[in-house]
């Protein structure tokens, strides 16, 4: 019984022992109650249990590692209750905690010519509670003269600060605050850190020896004041001192000294700021930055080498721009909308525009070496990318496949093995990465690349590829892709990638960017979307989808809009304000072209005042274009001879050109046209008697097919088109003149005149006349289905004979040859007419043989006949225009010459 009485003891002896060690060692809250009097912060009297003053004192002499101490700004005083700011002198000690909270104005310095430094550690109570702690509304001051000596923080392992007020660094002290852990001290959203001491050697976070990377951490909306000599981010490129999360600000009021530690070199940055004509130059490649702003007065100057990533806006109201001769980048790669502007300079090495990067430009940039665009860039009014370096547009880009590692949060691939070339601005693609992240920067020398968005996971020799999609380019100024006035104006070369996306959002003559070094007719485009009238500028080639949403498409008499995808053109219903004029000049007609056409096509085409689509119906794949001009001829062609008014009373006045130039089988073709082109007797047409009448490259065939007068539509299934116009159902349009002669001969004038396409004609009839106005008949000439006919008047005038044949249809329908003229008199001059001249020119008053030889003013022939006609008729519709020499050599070998004037 007494053992067991003894043991009992023993167990009561070491519980009680236990029992004053924890107390002994337990954290105690103490209260400032010095009052506002510079007083010594390890002083024990200046602290108390109560804020009243009425509690206990700190009892152990210099206190314990392990209290709390607390500054409240309702009361610094105690018993004599006091506000207002607490200075205090800081020699080195430990505490557990440190917190000023409700309202406190606190400054640390050192004692009066105490030299060295006073480092106040905290030592933390190990739990994720804040041990340094400066609450809203709070301030903090570390104010000493380096002659007094550096005041400074240092957070232990287990300790942890937030910041949610202020602190300020300042006079000539060295001072710092350094963490121990990774984001062990945060300045939370509203709080400011300014850095506006001057003191020579110290880091305000410390050096990579001091601290830790990433050791202090601004949160989204902390700010982070930079006014004096020493960098707030360390000594080195490798470490930086306090991470700057998206949101955070960071201010730069005083220019750098790049000798005072590093400011730039792969440094991360939130929103970056440089004001107060600050001049703020990079000491290496930047990692990222989200906002950057350059205030009026201020200068940015990038580094020679690398990147200058920003994920947000770029406002320069002052200079942004890079050494001579750096080949630093200006990386625009965030995820979102992103915005360049500003009234200043933007001058930067090279400029690139990543893949899943949108950006609108409403500042100009002038380039030095390069623009690369693999995302979207939509050009402000007035803005543009100028400057002696080159442009490209870039699609389908890649690189080589590398391996890497990753870590979850960060913005970085390390260790690299692989090729770092033109990575740059690419998409990358790896398991643990973030969608749609891009390279915003790549370093060799180091092994990694630079990303856009934070890494998903942790893990190590991950394979990544790279590519980009296609870039999109974006503008509604007028001046469109002019290469002198345009959006992109650079003197060195440019290249916009086949495929390159184009949103067109106003009217402009130069829609489509034109490459410097192009030996090709067109240009490939991929979407192509158009919000407002524009004419093409070039041939081009549609990828993907045309969408015409707004606006008149004008396609130039030589260029072709081709849809190579075999997409439908989006953007219905079109109108007579909406649509695609295929305009004409000359002889050329602007072409609509689909390829790969496997269902029905609607060609929403037109000319200057009227909308005529055509719908085409393949039977299989083909490839169909379509033109339309105002207007019948006789052969077809715009520059034909045009039906007379008579002619035009059964027809709708419009001519469709539809070619197949792929494909075999039948098609339907179905026009569609507006009332006022209607002849004067269609109008009152029955649906059965409307048809589509197609020359054949040689005459106008016989109507066929249905249509339907209410609707104005007429259609015609057939393998080839060519030539087709509406008329009455069962009629043909009227035959193709080749040629026409006259020839003085003994007897009389014998006149000649070869048809091409003789159908449904009835009679010729031989006209004539002295004055060229008044023509009567003098020979009725049976249709006969011939190619050649011709006639001999034997009672010629005595001087001038004009001559001309009138053709009568079956219909009743008539129509004219040109005119022709004979001269009688011996030894005539011969003659040349019109001059100028448009279509046809008249040669008058040969005899005998004639070899004719027309010259244009590079002495070249452009055509050459003999005849032995004394009057003939010389097409030069299609000759180019300017001026041209006629030699006309006689069987008596005597020479003549003439000249005339082409329109």
């Amino acid at each position: 019984m007494k053992k067991v009485y003894t043991n009992f003891l023993s167990v009561i002896f070491v519980f009680f022992l236990m029992a004053s060690s924890f107390i002994s060692s337990a954290q105690t809250t103490y209260y400032w109650v010095a009052g506002t009097a510079v007083s010594s912060l390890g002083s024990d009297s200046k602290w108390n249990t109560q804020l009243d003053g009425l509690g206990v004192s700190r009892s152990v002499a210099g206190g314990l590692p392990n209290d709390i101490l607390i500054i409240d700004g309702t009361n610094v005083g105690g018993t004599t209750p006091t506000t207002g700011v607490v200075t205090a002198t800081v020699s080195s000690s430990t505490i557990g905690q440190l917190k000023m909270q409700t309202g406190a104005n606190v400054v640390f310095q050192r004692a009066a010519a105490a030299g060295g430094s006073g480092t106040l550690t905290i030592a933390g109570d190990g739990t994720s509670a804040p041990d340094f702690v400066v609450a809203s509304g709070c301030t903090l001051t570390l104010n000493s003269p380096i002659v007094d000596g550096t005041v400074n923080i240092a957070l232990d392992v287990a300790a942890t600060g937030l910041v949610s007020g202020t602190i300020t660094f300042t006079n000539t002290g060295e001072h710092r605050i350094t963490s121990q852990i990774a984001e062990g001290l945060v300045f939370a959203t509203g709080s400011t850190f300014n850095s506006d001491g001057s003191g020579a050697s110290g880091y305000p976070f410390g050096s990579s020896s001091q601290g830790v990377q990433y050791g202090v951490v601004f949160q989204s909306g902390a700010n982070l004041i930079f006014s004096g000599s020493r960098s707030p981010m360390g000594g080195t490129s490798s470490y930086q001192s306090c991470l700057m999360k998206v949101g955070s600000n960071y201010y730069v009021k005083t220019s750098n000294n790049n000798s005072n530690g590093s400011f730039v070199n792969l440094k991360v940055f939130g929103n970056l700021f440089i004001q107060n004509n600050a001049t703020f130059t990079a000491d290496g490649p930047m990692a990222r930055v989200q906002n950057l702003t350059i205030d009026a007065g201020c200068t940015f100057i990038t580094h020679t080498s690398g990147a200058t990533p920003v994920l947000g806006d770029l406002v320069v109201n002052g200079t942004f721009t890079g050494p001579t001769g750096s080949s630093n980048q200006l990386i625009m790669g965030g995820g979102t909308t992103q915005t360049i502007s500003g009234s200043g300079t933007i001058n930067p090495p090279s400029f690139t525009i990543a893949n899943y990067s949108d950006v609108s430009l409403l500042k100009g940039i002038v380039v030095s070496n390069s623009c690369n665009v693999y995302g979207k860039i939509t050009f402000g009014s007035g803005a543009k990318i100028s400057g002696p370096g080159s442009f490209s547009s870039k699609v389908l880009g890649s690189a080589t496949t590398v391996t890497g590692n990753i870590v979850a949060g960060s913005y970085q691939v390390s260790g690299i093995v692989g090729t770092i070339s033109g990575n740059t601005g690419l998409a990358i693609v790896g398991s643990g990465l973030s969608p749609n992240t891009n390279v915003v920067g790549a370093s060799s020398g180091n092994a990694l690349f630079t990303l856009s968005k934070p890494a998903l996971t942790t893990a190590s020799g991950v394979t990544f590829d790279f590519k980009s999609d296609s870039a999109t380019i974006v503008y509604a100024n007028a001046t469109g892709m002019d290469s002198v006035n345009g959006n992109v104006t650079v003197v060195g070369s440019k290249s916009f990638s086949t495929g390159t996306n184009y949103e067109i959002n106003g009217p402009t003559n130069w829609p489509f960017g034109i490459n410097s070094s192009s030996t090709t007719t067109s240009v490939g485009l991929g979407n192509l979307v158009i919000n407002a009238s524009i004419t093409t500028n070039y041939n081009a080639r549609v990828r993907g989808v045309l969408s015409l949403n707004s606006g008149i498409v004008t396609i130039r008499p030589t260029d072709t809009l081709r849809i190579t995808s075999g997409n439908d053109i989006a953007g219905a219903p079109f109108s007579l304000s909406k649509y695609f004029l295929t305009s004409r000049a000359g002889s050329s007609v602007g072409v609509l072209r689909f390829e790969n056409m496997s269902t029905s096509k609607l060609f929403p085409i037109g000319t200057a005042t009227n909308y005529l689509p055509v719908t085409l119906t393949p039977t299989s794949t083909m490839i169909y274009t379509a033109s339309v001009f105002e207007g019948v001829t006789e052969d077809g062609t715009p520059l034909g001879t045009s039906f007379s008014a008579g002619q035009k009373a059964n027809i709708v006045d419009a001519t469709w050109i539809i070619n197949r130039t792929s494909g075999s089988g039948n098609c339907d073709a179905t026009v569609n046209w507006t009332s006022p082109l209607e002849g004067s007797a269609f109008n009152g047409f029955a649906d059965s008697n409307i048809g589509v009448s197609k020359n054949d490259g040689t005459a106008w065939g016989v109507a066929v097919g249905s249509g339907n007068n209410t609707t104005n539509t007429a259609t015609l299934t057939d393998s080839s088109f060519n030539a087709i116009s509406v008329g009455k159902l069962g009629d043909v349009l009227p035959l193709e003149f080749k040629s026409i002669t006259a020839s003085v001969r003994t007897t009389g004038v014998e006149i000649n005149w070869s048809v091409v396409g003789e159908n449904f004609i009835r009679t010729y009839e031989v006209e004539k006349s002295s004055n060229n106005k008044n023509f009567f008949s003098v020979a009725t000439v049976e249709a006969v289905g011939k190619k050649n006919y011709s006639f001999l008047d034997a009672e010629i005038f005595s001087k001038t004979t004009y001559y001309r044949i009138k053709i009568v249809g079956l219909n009743g329908e008539v129509k004219y040859s040109r005119i022709i003229m004979v001269k009688s008199t011996s030894g005539a001059e011969v003659s040349v007419y019109p001059n100028p001249v448009v279509n046809n020119l008249f040669i008058a008053g040969l005899r005998g043989i004639s070899d004719i030889r027309i010259v244009n003013e590079k002495g070249e022939a452009v055509k050459q006949m003999k005849t032995l006609a004394n009057s003939i008729s010389v097409d030069v519709s299609k000759l180019t225009a300017g001026f041209y020499v006629i030699t006309i050599l006689g069987e008596n070998e005597s020479v003549k010459t003439k000249s005339f004037v082409k329109e």
